[in-house]
């Protein structure tokens, strides 16, 4: 009868290793079906991330390039003016090279101009 107790024990206790062998297999699927979802996640957000960044990065060339256009038209328009000061301060026949003017009218001080 003992011997039938000991068998029995040992069942028992084989049956409860096999139910945590069981439950820890289970457990080791459900980890990496998890680390698998994070992992696609991951790859989601940085795949979205690496969109905006790029999406940012063409507007930011835009920009770039719209403001270089801009500055292009405001050195033109600088350049128009210094010519048209010039030309109101050394009229064609009076220009000389390194000529200072001289506009006492305006009060303004003698200024050396590159012609």
């Amino acid at each position: 009868k003992p011997l039938q107790e000991v068998r029995k024990a040992q069942v028992a206790v084989e049956n409860r290793v096999n139910g945590l062998e069981e439950r820890q297999t289970a457990i080791k699927k459900e980890i990496e079906q998890m680390q698998r979802q994070v992992e696609w996640e991951l790859r989601e957000a940085m795949s979205e991330r690496e969109k905006s960044v790029e999406v940012l990065s063409v507007r930011c060339s835009e920009k770039v390039d719209m403001l270089s256009a801009e500055l292009e038209g405001v050195k033109n328009k600088v350049s128009t003016l210094a010519k048209r000061i010039k030309e109101k301060i050394f009229p064609e026949g009076e220009r000389k090279s390194g000529q200072t003017a001289v506009c006492p009218q305006q009060g303004i001080e003698p200024t050396q101009l590159q012609p």
